[in-house]
């Protein structure tokens, strides 16, 4: 099958110079398409790129017949210009591909489903997420909202990482939920012996650094827990170990976050990592935390990617209740975000008091589960259903 997909990806090597690509996200969309290779489909790859980038950064991003990008430069006119010139090579595409996979709701392809039945393709929208024109109050936010639910009702196939994004599709759309993907190589290289070192307790956060994602307040709580082990230390009841917290991504608080870790030796600041060194950082973890804040609107309808790749570790999770979080609470401890700070402290006593019969019994369990998100399983249901 012939392939055409739209999205918002860029190589790599790019992803690690410039501040505001989502690493998560770049590497959710690189996956998809790796993994749409690797069964037998040919893919093209059309790619919007509009977060500010240096000059010599873009000109390093080499373009060819399976990659394709249109760049957006600064103003209303390099606006317009790039949309406009992004429509003519999407018309161009489309032509020669049997679907069209999308990857969220974007101003430069708001009218892709109409170009795309003009032309006789199938349509697949991969939603991450969506917040209806009720969550803004400028006109501007509530007209482009509206748009979105516009295009989003007229594709063939919407696949939601949230069960909630089906509330605002037509009736007649066909729907699959799925939460993420996992490639078979991370699967296979976050395989470990569960840690047994009672005396450090390691907790990890990884990924964009703003308020969406709740760190700061996850930092807040640590200042009060760390505050209150210093008191427990002196009574005997944390007895000698040592808790420890490793923050790294990039984003907004990445300064702010710096000067804390100066502050507090209990708290390491690593910055945005490599893919290999993030792997190391997570899979040598005793628990590993998902603050998002779910009283931001935003959050209501999308899913962390990151908890795939924390379920793939074995080890223990702590996360906000996110959209569709029913479906792993035997694998995910939960809380909100109002009462982080005492689920922090029972998720470290827990980690100190856990045995090596049931750390493995944890570890085995959320590897075990984890295999669903599989991307080859993931991609042949999406598939099936055009």
């Amino acid at each position: 099958m012939r392939i055409l997909y739209v999205g918002l990806n860029v190589p790599e090597a790019i992803e690690y110079q410039v501040k505001d690509i989502s690493a998560a996200g770049n590497r959710f969309q690189d996956n998809m398409i790796s993994a749409l290779k690797s069964i037998g489909h040919e893919v093209s790859n059309l790619s919007y790129i509009a977060v500010p980038m240096d000059d010599a950064v873009a000109d390093g991003i080499r373009q060819d017949t399976s990659y394709r990008y249109v760049r957006k430069h600064r103003g209303l006119m390099g606006l317009v210009k790039a949309v406009f010139q992004f429509k003519k090579e999407l018309k161009r595409q489309i032509k020669e591909c049997d679907v069209v996979i999308v990857y969220d709701l974007v101003y430069a392809w708001l009218s892709l489903p109409k170009i795309a039945r003009k032309h006789q393709k199938k349509t697949i929208l991969v939603l991450a997420d969506y917040s209806g024109e009720e969550s803004f109050h400028s006109i501007g936010r509530k007209t482009y909202a509206r748009l979105q639910k516009r295009s989003m009702r007229r594709y063939d196939v919407v696949v939601g990482l949230s069960e909630g994004l089906k509330s605002f599709l037509h009736p007649r759309q066909r729907f699959m939920l799925m939460e993420g993907g996992l490639k078979r190589e991370l699967f296979d290289s976050l395989a470990h012996e569960p840690k047994m070192n009672q005396k450090e307790i390691t907790l990890v956060y990884s990924g964009l650094l703003n308020e969406v994602t709740g760190v700061m307040e996850f930092l807040k709580a640590m200042e009060q827990v760390m505050k209150s082990k210093e008191l427990d230390d002196s009574r005997g009841e944390y007895a000698t170990s040592k808790v420890r917290c490793i923050i790294t991504g990039k984003g907004d608080m990445d300064a702010d976050i710096a000067k804390m870790a100066e502050k507090y030796a209990w708290l390491d600041f690593e910055g945005h990592l490599s893919y290999d060194q993030y792997i190391e950082v997570i899979k040598h973890a005793d628990v590993l935390v998902n603050p998002r804040d779910m009283r931001l609107p935003e959050n209501h309808n999308n899913f962390p990617s990151k908890i795939i790749d924390y379920l793939t570790t074995g080890n223990m999770i702590l996360s906000t209740r996110f959209a569709g979080y029913e479906r792993f609470k035997d694998e995910i401890r939960f809380t909100d975000i109002e009462s982080l700070e005492c689920a922090l402290e029972d998720n470290i006593m827990q980690a100190m008091q856990m045995t090596a019969e049931e750390k493995k019994k944890l570890y085995e369990h959320n590897r075990e589960f984890v295999k669903q998100f599989l991307w080859e399983n993931q991609l042949q249901r999406i598939l099936q259903l055009v």
